[in-house]
């Protein structure tokens, strides 16, 4: 029981840290476009 708990805790992280990757990059390049059109 506790593993499959860790694991689903696990999957969740890992998911969540996935998500704040992409949404940095994400900001990274808007600010990019952004600073290259001023």
């Amino acid at each position: 029981m506790v593993i499959v708990k860790n694991s689903a805790n696990y999957r969740f992280t890992h998911k969540s840290l996935n998500w704040k990757a992409k949404h940095y990059a994400m900001y990274r390049t808007i600010s990019k476009f952004f600073a290259k059109k001023q």
